[in-house]
């Protein structure tokens, strides 16, 4: 990718992330100070539930089931901490991280979920993997997100995430995965 592609990318990530913050519901903020003094703040309105509309998709061996997938029309509903894991929900979860020197970063992201089967791996209950992100003007946007589509991801439980810096949590979020409302049947 380019370096303008890139900026182009971060600043529209940016904007998302700064729109999303200054909704109704007030963001959280955690503040991490490394034993050199170095301080950063981290900022999310926690988990956001989404509705996916799409249908295109693109896989490639990067994630917990072995692919990756890329959906357009995700519809961002409401911030919660229950997300429901019906067809075509999901959630998203914006963080805005302040203080970070410009430049590259690394993140390790560490997600804790129930149980359920993946492709490659069998049941699972955790996955981990590094993050690469951008610093500009001491900000970086970072975001992270799932759909349910594949029935057998619809476990409903608590899911945690953990987001690391320099070997310390900047990051935690815990939320509660329902099944979706069933629709009462009609009276006769």
């Amino acid at each position: 990718m380019n370096v303008s592609l890139r900026l182009w990318w971060c600043f529209g990530l940016l904007l998302l992330c700064a729109l999303l913050l200054s909704c109704a519901q007030q963001p959280v903020d955690r503040r991490t100070t490394f034993s050199d003094g170095f301080t950063i703040i981290t900022r999310t309105l926690g988990p956001i539930q989404t509705q996916h509309e799409g249908k295109s998709k693109f896989f490639s061996k990067e994630t917990i089931r072995g692919r990756s997938v890329t959906y357009e029309k995700n519809i961002l509903l409401k911030p919660t901490r229950r997300v429901t894991c019906g067809p075509q929900d999901g959630f998203l979860i914006p963080v805005l991280i302040y203080g970070l020197p410009d430049g590259e970063h690394t993140l390790k992201l560490e997600v804790e979920h129930p149980p359920f089967t993946t492709l490659y791996k069998g049941s699972a209950t955790y996955f981990s993997r590094q993050e690469k992100i951008q610093s500009f003007n001491a900000k970086a946007p970072w975001s992270y997100g799932w759909i349910f589509n594949d029935p057998k991801e619809r476990v409903p439980g608590r899911w945690t995430l953990r987001l690391g810096y320099r070997d310390a949590l900047i990051l935690e979020e815990t939320f509660e995965v329902i099944p979706p409302a069933t629709p009462s049947p009609p009276a006769s």
